[in-house]
């Protein structure tokens, strides 16, 4: 952060931060961010402040090591920097999360696109070497005075804003408005969550039920797609569009066929592709996948063999039309759903055709 254009800030005049700035992202640290924020809450100026996550620090971090890691948080918090200039302030709130205040800006219009253009230059953001390496944020805002007027309220109305962007598949940002998040409750989050294993023992048992195995399939993708957020679930094989679950919010929208082989091509050994935002795909020259996806409206893609000892059934896809940043968990879940739907019709010496062939 530049602390020529810092000082230009009336606060910041008249403190000296020349020593308290993040030494991996250089923004502010947390003392300091805090202190403005608390400084404006007294002072009663109007503001609007923001928690940005990184979406996929992890999974960065597990993939290409933490020195990439890193680079990333660098790049994330520059991009945040240069794009607000004298316009805002940033500071490392945690370990992959950003506090952005925005001094005298309490305009719905004015923030959405202040964040708008935030998001689009994230979206820019490249890695030499990497062309499928992408950073992206998920940021809850909030403004003061209007949803609150003491530090833990605004925390509790972020956080709201924060946990919607999160449900709705990360990528975004939620300006708080009080008719539609009020009753978010975050502290029960947890209470109201499975686990990785409970989400598992879900699929197992769903699968396991008595009844026919396309009455289980439906049943399996009401479960994922309302508890993972997902637009489209798709069973298909390479000739048959076997069985589509679409959300009910998402049924005005129209999704096309993907064609099995394109995505087949591109998954790994394990049978699994993922796809969180379409463009990367041109970065890997998988244009043909590229241009099905565009065709079909689909913008982030899990697709996952359904197979077992070797047999390969069909494909489980879920998909969105907008970007998503797919997290390990979610991947699992899906995973596991295909791999269980495979069992069962390996046990049963069936296939796919047998129950949706008429």
């Amino acid at each position: 952060m530049d602390f020529n254009k810092l000082i230009k800030n009336e606060y910041f005049k008249n403190v000296d931060v020349r020593h308290d700035f993040d030494g991996l992202t250089k923004v502010l640290n947390r003392d300091i961010i805090l202190e403005y924020f608390n400084y404006l809450v007294k002072e009663k100026i109007p503001f609007t402040v923001a928690l940005c996550d990184i979406d996929n620090l992890k999974y960065i971090n597990d993939t290409y090591g933490h020195l990439v890691g890193d680079r990333a948080l660098a790049r994330f918090a520059d991009c945040l920097a240069t794009i607000l200039d004298e316009k805002g302030v940033v500071g490392r709130y945690g370990g992959d999360e950003f506090m952005v205040i925005l001094p005298n800006v309490t305009s719905y219009d004015e923030v959405w696109n202040t964040f708008h253009t935030i998001n689009n230059g994230l979206a820019d953001i490249e890695f030499p070497g990497m062309p499928d390496l992408s950073v992206s944020a998920t940021t809850g805002i909030t403004r003061y005075p209007q949803d609150g007027s003491e530090f833990e309220t605004l925390m509790k109305t972020a956080d709201k804003a924060l946990y919607r962007g999160k449900s709705k598949g990360r990528n975004c940002f939620i300006i708080y408005l009080a008719e539609k998040h009020a009753n978010i409750d975050v502290s029960n989050t947890i209470n109201k969550s499975f686990n990785s294993m409970e989400m598992i023992a879900k699929v197992f048992n769903i699968l396991a039920s008595d009844g026919d195995f396309k009455g289980k399939v439906e049943t399996l993708f009401n479960f994922l797609s309302s508890y993972l957020q997902i637009e489209d679930l798709m069973l298909q094989t390479n000739e048959l569009r076997c069985y589509e679950f679409t959300a009910e919010e998402s049924r005005g929208k129209s999704f096309g066929y993907v064609n099995s082989k394109e995505v087949e091509d591109k998954m790994n050994s394990n049978g699994l592709v993922f796809v969180n935002t379409r463009k990367t795909l041109l970065q890997i020259s998988a244009n043909e996948l590229f241009e099905q996806l565009k065709e079909a409206n689909v913008n982030a893609l899990v697709a996952v063999k359904v197979s077992c000892a070797d047999k390969n059934y069909g494909i489980l896809m879920a998909r969105t039309t907008a970007n998503r940043i797919w997290q390990p968990d979610e991947m699992d879940l899906i995973v596991v759903a295909a791999r269980v739907m495979g069992m069962i019709l390996y046990k049963d010496h069936k296939t796919l055709e047998d129950y949706y062939v008429i």
